[in-house]
């Protein structure tokens, strides 16, 4: 899934414990373009569901490393979201 963050950023993450109105993200590093693992130092935020704009990423693993395969596609879903949530004219 990727989260939205009103400062023009998106992460990708997975959920790892749903509360009543929010969610516990856990959340990946890009390590290089395109390439993404999990950190050594769990980074890990409390999430409105109004924030996450894509739920099912594409996603392959290798050697503890992740690659997105719709990158492209999730990056004009964020700018969509981003524009109807987050830009203030």
């Amino acid at each position: 899934m990727a989260v939205a963050y009103e400062e023009n950023l998106y992460y990708f993450g997975q959920i790892v414990k749903k509360l009543k109105k929010k969610v516990w993200v856990k959340f990946l590093t890009e390590s290089t373009e395109g390439v993404f693992s999990w950190p050594e130092k769990e980074d890990k935020d409390l999430v409105g569901p109004e924030f996450i704009f894509y739920h099912h990423l594409e996603v392959t693993a290798e050697n503890k490393t992740y690659r997105i395969k719709n990158l492209k596609e999730i990056q004009s879903k964020f700018q969509g979201f981003y524009r109807k949530y987050f830009l203030v004219l």
